[in-house]
């Protein structure tokens, strides 16, 4: 079952809706025919989401309740959220897609970008120059991490 983040804020699914097919770590499967759980359920953790939720909306922080299960073989952590995460990312996806059109394709300048996609209103001195955070998602594009 794949969700969107507002799908998922406004819903949060079910542990059996979102046991994930196999453990990240050993393959055991998270549920198989005839045989016990291979992952439980294993509470929630809330992770923030940045940037607009739509085109045109005003950037937000989103709290999103994430689901963890726990591998009864290897004892892995497994957590699963909705589709537009990324991993290891501050904002969404469809936030540093926004950024990177309007600077690559729109030509816009990082400190207007950043008006559009950031939630964050106060702007230090350093980052009048520019956007880090932008030039860190260029980076990562060039070098096909992103």
């Amino acid at each position: 079952m794949e969700l969107h983040v507002k799908d998922w804020v406004a819903r949060p699914p079910t542990v059996d809706e979102v046991r994930p097919g196999r453990c990240a770590a050993c393959g055991v499967p998270g549920r198989p025919l005839g045989g016990r759980l291979g992952l439980h359920g294993h509470g929630l953790r809330e992770r923030h989401q940045w940037g607009p939720a739509d085109l045109g909306a005003v950037p937000a922080v989103i709290g999103i309740p994430l689901r963890r299960f726990q591998c009864q073989p290897c004892g892995a952590v497994v957590v699963v959220g909705p589709r537009g995460l990324l991993r290891r990312r501050l904002y969404s996806a469809g936030g540093v897609a926004l950024a990177l059109a309007l600077y690559g394709v729109a030509a816009l300048p990082a400190a207007e970008v950043r008006r559009r996609v950031s939630p964050l209103r106060i702007v230090g001195a350093t980052s009048a120059a520019g956007w880090a955070s932008l030039r860190r998602w260029c980076r990562a594009v060039r070098a096909g991490r992103l």
